[in-house]
């Protein structure tokens, strides 16, 4: 098992400069070269803007066709598109006329544009930050009558594509799947033909198509080729379901007995992983290297107590073999949420985690209840992790303290924070080379949105 341990690092001294509602916070380049000469082990700040807005607004970041950080974001019941250059210098800001909630899904497309995704094709949203622009797709290039078509998911598949699947009413009546890949680059839409599922549940490729769904009542997963061939079909066994795509092979996994299946196109074996060896796994993803990656942990709310765990992740090799088993920080923190996992094609990756650590202070009575308070402290950190399991560089977010009370059996009622970040965290990851993330602040006197450029 590998892991992580904090390298002591010296940190550059911050410089604030102050300008309406927004505090901009930079580093000198000297404090590159120091952290080079240390190692390289802390990911330094390049600029950071704080920016006074509601938090749990719809807010978005990523990068336009320049660059340039975009801030994507909904205030004064207008969406905004504010920019940002090189050391946090405002660009200026643009306003839309459009309105998008802040449960709305979201998937980052390329080069500064991000589908909002809505009940319908017609109802999803296409915002451009390099035109400042925000509206339906292009109804011409969908299908005919595809516009009210029911919507369930959109995914990045295909080098550049976007496979697109939901459920529509056909001609004579009932209720019918469809898949369609979107091709950015051309702005083209094409339907997917797979009359042999009853229902789409599913859908992954990296170097073939596979979707799985339902038919006659048995789960099935349908392998197309890039050109749209059917290459294959086979039942899925009780209990599995279908993660992704290693190397062009079906890739299965039960979350019962931890077991990893890597299939042909006809569901003939090719090597199995009985995962024996960290068994409290939230989530699983196949890479463009073909490894699979299996992550979790057992940190949550006891019934006395913070449950304090790692963030566990073991790397499973294209050829069915365990890489790593590699373990961020110390067992130190409670309810972790993986706010972005991002894996690379030379088997590398990039984590960024949010969780809690603190301990029991006492009896606390709120409003007349006795609760038990833990004085926490809530912490975002965001690594990369090289293809051997070795922490390569990380940077830690500002540690927010916090009170909690349990009142209730199993309920954890906030009582008081002070700048504690939200549930939300939007990470974008800027290739290899660096991080753009947006961390809302919430509970503090003036509540407030965190742009950082790593």
């Amino acid at each position: 098992m590998t892991k992580s341990t904090d390298k002591t690092c010296l940190e550059p001294s911050p410089r604030f400069e102050l300008s309406g509602r927004t505090k901009k916070l930079g580093f000198a380049l000297a404090a590159g070269a120091l952290a080079a000469a240390l190692g390289g082990c802390v990911m330094l700040l390049k600029w950071r803007v704080t920016t006074e807005l509601v938090p749990k607004n719809f807010n978005q970041v990523l990068l336009d066709r320049d660059g340039n950080a975009a801030h994507v974001y909904m205030d004064g019941g207008v969406l905004h598109v504010a920019k940002y250059g090189d050391k946090g210098v405002a660009l200026g800001v643009q306003d839309i006329a459009a309105t998008i909630t802040n449960t709305a899904p979201t998937l980052d497309l390329d080069k500064g544009r991000l589908l909002v995704r809505g009940a319908t094709l017609g109802d999803s949203v296409l915002i451009d930050a390099n035109l400042g622009t925000a509206g339906p797709l292009d109804a011409a290039q969908l299908p005919v009558g595809a516009s009210t078509w029911a919507l369930a998911n959109a995914k990045p598949v295909l080098n550049g594509k976007i496979a697109l699947y939901g459920t529509r009413t056909g001609e004579e009546g009932g209720t019918h799947p469809w898949l369609m890949l979107w091709d950015l680059a051309a702005g083209s839409f094409t339907l997917v033909e797979t009359p042999m599922l009853d229902t789409i549940d599913a859908v992954f490729a990296q170097q073939s198509l596979m979707v799985q769904g339902q038919a006659a009542g048995v789960a099935q997963v349908v392998t197309l080729d890039a050109t749209l061939n059917v290459l294959g079909q086979f039942a899925v066994p009780a209990g599995q379901k279908l993660i992704g795509d290693s190397l062009g092979r079906p890739v299965l996994y039960n979350d019962a007995n931890l077991t990893l299946y890597t299939v042909n196109f006809d569901g003939t074996p090719v090597w199995t992983y009985k995962n024996e060896t960290y068994k409290w796994i939230r989530g699983q993803r196949v890479g463009p290297d073909g490894s699979v990656l299996l992550y979790g942990d057992h940190s949550n709310y006891s019934a006395v107590a913070l449950r304090k765990d790692s963030a566990h992740f073991l790397r499973v090799t294209p050829e069915g073999a365990l890489a790593y088993h590699y373990q961020t920080l110390s067992n130190d923190t409670a309810r972790i949420d993986y706010k972005n996992i991002r894996q690379f094609a030379d088997g590398s990756m990039q984590i960024s985690l949010q969780g809690l650590s603190g301990d029991v202070t006492g009896l606390l009575i709120f409003d007349g209840v006795v609760g038990v308070p833990y004085q926490t402290k809530k912490t975002v950190r965001h690594e990369f992790i090289s293809a051997a399991g070795k922490e390569s560089r990380y940077v830690k977010e500002p540690i927010r303290v916090e009170v909690i009370s349990q009142t209730k059996p199993l309920l954890i009622e906030l009582l008081s924070s002070q700048g504690g970040h939200c549930a939300s965290l939007d990470v974008y990851n800027v290739g290899k080379a660096g991080l753009l993330t947006l961390n809302e602040l919430c509970g503090a006197e003036k509540p407030s949105v965190v742009l950082s450029r790593y």
